[in-house]
C-alpha cells in the first residue's frame, strides 16, 4: 500500500528527533574548556570554575588552580568540535530534501521513475548537505582567544565578563541570597552602638556597564546560533474561476474554412491541497547574529496545483453552410519548489533560561515550477509541451516555538506564501471530432480535423496562506 504524505511527514520528523543528541536534559553545567597562557610563557588548561575580578579559578587535572589576572598573558576558550554532528544533521535534512525533490520533481535527465528520482535526489542532495554540515562545523568550530596583556582596561573589562558567562558558576541559576537575620533588641540595661560606615565606604560605587556590543554576544552558553528545522504544513485550498476569449483554426484547410474562430474559455485555476491534507512543510536553516535577529533559508515543494480551460468549440462550415460543434478541455498539474532567503525578527528570544521564541519574518526568492499537461479525449485527445520554468516568490510568517531542552524546539506557524506562473501564449493541438449542432453526442462525429486551440492568458497559483507545525534543533 502506498504510504500516506502524513506517514512520510511523521517518518520524517521522527528521524531528525531521533538523530539529535540523547541526554540533554539531564546535562551537568559544566565551564568551558579554556587554555591560560601567562607572561613567563607557561600555559595550563582545565575547566572554568570561576572568574573573580582579579583571578581566574580552573580546575586542572582534578586540582583547583588560581592565576591571577595580572599574570594572563592569552586565554584561549576550546570550543568542541560540532563538524561531526553538522555533518550527520545536514545530510540527514539534505537526504530528505532530496527524496521529497526526487518524488516530486523526478530529475528527468537523470531517471525514468519516482524511484529513482528519489534516490538520486537523496543521494545526491544528501552528499551535499553532509559536506556543507562539515564545513560549517569547522569553520564555527575556530577555539577563539584573547591577548589580555598590554590591552585598554575597558577591553579587558568586557572579555573578563564574557568569561565569567562562561565559567561552571556563571551558568549556576542565579538563586537570590536568604534575607540577613535582624539582631536581637539590645537589652534594657545595654547602650546602644552607634555604627557608622567609614568614609570610603560611603562613595558611590558604580552599577557595573554592559559590555559594548553585549547584544551581539550570545546571552550564555547554552545559547545556539545555527536551527535546522522541520515542519509539516496545511496550506489553505483555494479555487476561482475567470473567463475569457480564445480562438481555434484549422491548420490543413484553406481560407476560408481554415479560421480563426472566436470562442469563450472558462479557465479554472486551483490551489489543490487543503487544510484536511497535511503535507510535507518547509525544511529550514537560521543563523542567529545576535539575540533578536537571525538570516533564514528554507527549501519548500507544493504539489497539486492545478489550471485548465474548458470551451465549446463551435463553427459554421463554409463547404456546406452547417453548423459544427466539439469539446475542448484541457490543463496543467504543477508543482512548485521554493527557495528562499531571509530574514526574521524575534521580539522575545530564546536563551539560557527562556523557553519561548517569538518570530515575524519575510523571504524571497526563486520558485522552480514544473507543469505537466493532462487532458480529456471528450472529443479528441489534444497536446500542450510541459515546462519548467523559474518564477519569483515569496512569504510571510509568524510563529511560535517552546524550547523544552535547551537545544530542541517544537512550535507551530502561520503566514502566506507567494507563488504564480503566467501562462501566455499557449497553444494545443490535435485531432478533434466534430458533431452536427444538435446531434446525439453519443453518436459517430461527422468528421475529424487537425485543430489547434490558441488559449487566453491564464495562472497557474501555487499562492495561499498556510498554518504548520515545526521541530527544530539548535547545534
Amino acid at each position: 500500500m502506498k504510504p500516506s504524505r502524513a506517514a512520510v511527514v511523521v517518518l520524517v520528523l521522527s528521524g531528525l528527533f531521533l538523530a539529535l543528541p540523547s541526554g540533554l536534559p539531564a546535562k551537568e553545567r559544566r565551564g568551558a574548556e579554556i587554555i591560560v597562557t601567562r607572561l613567563d610563557g607557561s600555559g595550563i588548561k582545565g575547566e572554568l570554575i570561576a572568574v573573580k575580578p582579579d583571578s581566574l579559578l580552573l580546575l586542572s587535572e582534578g586540582k583547583d588552580v588560581s592565576i591571577g589576572r595580572a599574570d594572563v598573558h592569552t586565554v584561549v576558550i576550546i570550543r568542541k568540535s560540532q563538524a561531526g554532528l553538522l555533518a550527520a544533521v545536514g545530510g540527514a535534512a539534505g537526504a530528505a530534501a532530496g527524496v521529497v525533490l526526487g518524488l516530486n520533481w523526478n530529475f528527468e535527465a537523470i531517471s525514468d521513475s519516482r524511484a529513482g528520482g528519489a534516490v538520486f535526489g537523496g543521494a545526491a542532495i544528501g552528499a551535499g548537505g553532509a559536506l556543507l554540515g562539515y564545513l560549517a562545523g569547522q569553520l564555527t568550530g575556530r577555539d577563539p582567544s584573547f591577548t589580555v596583556a598590554g590591552r585598554q582596561e575597558a577591553d579587558a573589562a568586557r572579555f573578563w565578563t564574557r568569561l565569567k558567562a562562561l565559567s561552571r558558576e556563571g551558568t549556576l541559576p542565579k538563586i537570590a541570597p536568604a534575607p540577613a537575620a535582624m539582631p536581637d533588641p539590645p537589652a534594657a540595661t545595654e547602650r546602644p552602638v552607634k555604627i557608622t560606615e567609614a568614609p570610603a565606604d560611603r562613595v558611590a560605587r558604580p552599577a557595573p556597564s554592559s559590555p559594548a556590543g553585549a547584544d551581539a554576544e550570545p546571552p550564555g552558553p547554552g545559547w545556539k546560533r545555527l536551527r535546522i528545522s522541520v515542519s509539516a504544513a496545511l496550506p489553505a485550498g483555494t479555487a476561482s474561476t475567470a473567463y475569457a476569449n480564445g480562438n481555434f483554426y484549422f491548420p490543413m484547410e484553406t481560407i476560408p474554412e481554415f479560421g480563426p474562430y472566436v470562442i469563450g474559455v472558462s479557465q479554472w485555476t486551483g490551489t489543490g491541497r487543503s487544510f484536511n491534507r497535511v503535507g510535507l512543510g518547509p525544511i529550514g536553516l537560521a543563523y542567529a547574529w545576535n539575540r533578536h535577529w537571525s538570516i533564514d533559508a528554507e527549501i519548500y515543494v507544493h504539489s497539486g496545483n492545478s489550471s485548465s480551460w474548458a470551451s465549446s468549440l463551435s463553427f459554421t462550415s463554409s463547404g456546406d453552410g452547417q453548423d459544427y460543434e466539439s469539446g475542448f478541455y484541457h490543463g496543467y498539474t504543477a508543482r512548485f519548489v521554493s527557495v528562499l532567503l531571509g530574514a526574521s525578527y524575534h521580539p522575545l528570544a530564546h536563551g539560557p533560561y527562556q523557553r519561548h521564541d517569538v518570530e515575524i519574518g519575510a523571504a524571497a526568492g526563486p520558485a522552480f515550477v514544473r507543469g505537466t499537461p493532462y487532458t480529456s479525449d471528450m472529443a479528441g485527445v489534444f497536446s500542450l509541451p510541459a515546462f519548467q520554468k523559474i518564477v519569483p516568490s515569496g512569504r510571510i510568517l509568524v510563529g511560535y516555538d517552546y524550547y523544552f531542552v535547551p537545544s530542541v524546539s517544537l512550535g507551530f506557524f502561520a503566514g502566506y506564501r507567494l507563488m504564480e506562473k503566467k501562462l501566455t501564449g499557449a497553444v494545443a493541438s490535435g485531432l478533434a471530432g466534430f458533431w452536427e449542432a444538435g446531434a446525439d453526442p453519443g453518436a459517430p462525429p461527422s468528421f475529424e480535423r487537425l485543430t489547434e486551440v490558441s488559449l487566453p492568458a491564464h495562472s497557474l497559483k501555487g499562492s495561499a496562506a498556510f498554518v504548520g507545525l515545526r521541530i527544530a534543533a539548535r547545534i
